[in-house]
């Protein structure tokens, strides 16, 4: 019997302490929509990174200090990339990001003496009442009925400490959608929020970010916009996204077996013959 689940160890550090397989990592481009919205009260509790000097809610980050002081490239990351010296190291070459998923972070002190994959004690949330409010204030901006939409939005605004929005229309509709990005950063929504929604330019929000000329691209591949960490690691390539294909993309391929069971009925979507 287990009791506890594995994410805190699936998101967790390869660097420790503790062993993780740091998969999901936030990216720059994640970071640096928190930092334009100026919301530090978030993205301190959403995105632990490399060479910083505290981690939200850790009492014991000495701890953290003294595991990287352990790497053998501890000093050369130091005088590298400037850092303090009494510094956390997410380390870059294991890392594509440097950085890791701080809404699953355990804090030392509340680490099971056992800390492996099934005896997390994470309360994972499926659903959130911040997503409740955001979907009420998303369908409320649709129908016209921003007076209300606002009033959704600025509750969950508010409880960070950010000023309320005031726009209305579209500019309304592009805040709302920032706002999920951020208050729902990492909790497996953004994928199918891309995919829903549509661009001003009438294409899915997922095919103006990806494929060749995707705006996600193009900043991940350009070494003047990329992030150096990102850019130096080049274990999992930049360029990934840019073979998705609009046409074939946008939905799945029916499985073969639904297709001949069907006796003709059905036909493979575009793209994935």
């Amino acid at each position: 019997y287990a009791l506890g689940g594995s994410l805190a160890i699936i998101t967790g550090a390869r660097s420790g302490p503790g062993d993780g397989w740091s998969w999901c990592q936030p990216t720059s481009d994640l970071e640096n929509t928190f930092i334009a919205a100026g919301d530090d009260e978030r993205l301190k509790w959403t995105i632990i990174k490399t060479g910083c000097t505290e981690i939200a809610g850790e009492e014991d980050f000495d701890v953290f200090i003294e595991n990287s002081k352990k790497m053998s490239s501890y000093q050369s990351y130091i005088e590298k990339y400037g850092w303090d010296e009494n510094c956390y190291i997410v380390d870059p070459k294991d890392h594509k990001s440097a950085r890791i998923n701080r809404k699953f972070f355990i804090p030392y002190s509340k680490r099971p003496e056992v800390y492996n994959l099934d005896k997390i004690p994470l309360n994972h949330r499926l659903l959130r009442y911040a997503d409740v409010l955001l979907m009420y204030a998303e369908a409320c901006n649709e129908l016209s009925e921003d007076a209300t939409a606002k009033t959704y939005l600025n509750k969950v605004r508010t409880r960070v400490h950010l000023a309320d929005i005031t726009a209305s229309g579209n500019e309304l509709r592009k805040a709302i959608r920032t706002e999920r990005r951020l208050e729902l950063a990492l909790e497996n929504n953004r994928l199918y929020d891309i995919r829903r929604w549509t661009d001003d330019n009438g294409k899915k929000v997922i095919s103006n970010l990806f494929g060749p000329n995707g705006t996600f691209v193009q900043y991940n591949t350009n070494e003047n916009t990329a992030d150096i960490y990102e850019w130096e690691n080049q274990g999992e390539p930049s360029s990934k996204g840019s073979t998705f294909k609009e046409e074939r993309d946008l939905v799945f391929p029916i499985p073969l077996y639904e297709i001949t069971m069907s006796n003709g009925s059905i036909t493979q979507n575009p793209g994935w013959n």
